[in-house]
């Protein structure tokens, strides 16, 4: 069974041939742990898509994993203190729901994993 089948199914309760494996690692696991965590992952690949990052350098993270502050789509302000760590919010574009009608959303925002690099489970 291939991984959009299993997860299909698990989502539709289905009984799948196994439970979907999402592996979901911060960059700073990757980091601290390298081949080791490389040797587990290969035996238990992932489901869900999100192996997007295993082959990027430190320079090539997205934003949010990058040591200091960057702000989103959205105009929250993020902190992040290490590489390979995400972010913490520390200032929010609509400070009381009061201010929502004011609020410019963006009308391109890029929501979920990055498309360059990704390798989609199959």
């Amino acid at each position: 069974m291939n991984s959009r089948d299993r997860v299909k199914r698990a989502i539709s309760f289905q009984n799948p041939d196994r439970i979907p494996i999402s592996n979901a690692i911060l960059p700073a696991t990757q980091l601290k742990y390298g081949k080791a965590l490389d040797e587990i992952v290969n035996d238990y690949h992932e489901d869900f898509g999100w192996e997007f990052m295993r082959d990027m350098t430190l320079d090539e993270y997205p934003a949010q994993y990058q040591a200091g502050t960057h702000t989103d789509d959205f105009g929250t302000v993020w902190q992040t203190a290490r590489q390979g760590l995400h972010g913490i919010p520390i200032h929010w574009p609509i400070k009381d729901l009061q201010r929502l009608d004011d609020y410019q959303w963006p009308e391109v925002f890029s929501a979920g994993p990055p498309t360059d690099g990704c390798t989609a489970g199959t």
